[in-house]
């Protein structure tokens, strides 16, 4: 019989890494504190047409102001759920 706290641990697991490594994968992808790096990810898909208030605009927000808290409880809670389903999913 499975263990019942797995998809738990699963789940805590990944929510709490995909808290702590979203302001280093926006970094890494060109998003910083003196806006988008050039040669970056970020360079790369930044057109004159990138809509204010879209993907792009939140993502250089991040990287410039850092993340509010409760950005950082919205992707804790939405991976460690995922990760939850998952885990039961494929037992």
């Amino acid at each position: 019989m499975p263990n019942p706290l797995t998809s738990g641990v699963v789940a805590v697991a990944a929510g709490v890494t995909a808290t702590v490594a979203a302001p280093f994968v926006l970094s890494a992808a060109g998003f910083g504190a003196a806006g988008v790096a050039a040669g970056t990810v970020a360079a790369w898909v930044q057109t004159p047409i990138t809509a204010a208030g879209g993907w792009f605009a939140v993502c250089q927000s991040a990287g410039v102001l850092g993340m509010a808290a409760s950005t950082k409880v919205a992707i804790g809670a939405t991976v460690g759920t995922v990760a939850g389903a998952v885990t039961k999913y494929i037992k």
